[in-house]
């Protein structure tokens, strides 16, 4: 599955680099309006979104499902300095902490639950 995610030949595990980078951008200058915040990625994959958004100086905690991307995003995290962290557990029952700036879902996993499982990730507080 990583493979499929790093892939620049299709979107259908992650986006292509291109657009990744676009929205990136979005979130950072309209959304976040360029400012330094807590980040969680739920359903992060390989950091695709969070590490960019860390190189923007943004502090940013991953969490996802797959031992090889959350291996991955590591990996690439710890390479590039940035400060970011990714843990490998499922978003459903995961402790997210809280105080978060933003909490971004951005791919689509949430279709992927039950309703009333998706609404026990939504309604986990997050902020203080």
């Amino acid at each position: 599955m990583l493979h499929e995610h790093l892939s620049q030949k299709h979107d259908a595990a992650s986006r292509r680099f291109e657009l990744i980078d676009s929205h990136v951008k979005w979130i950072h200058d309209h959304l976040l309006k360029g400012k330094p915040t807590r980040i969680l990625d739920l359903g992060c994959g390989p950091g695709l979104y969070a590490n960019r958004l860390a190189w923007l100086g943004h502090r940013c905690l991953g969490i996802d499902f797959s031992p090889a991307s959350i291996a991955y995003a590591q990996a690439q995290a710890d390479k590039g300095g940035l400060e970011a962290a990714y843990i490998q557990q499922d978003i459903r029952t995961a402790d997210y902490g809280c105080g978060y700036g933003l909490v971004m879902q951005v791919y689509g996993e949430l279709n992927v639950f039950r309703p009333a499982e998706a609404r026990v990730s939504l309604r986990k507080p997050t902020v203080p």
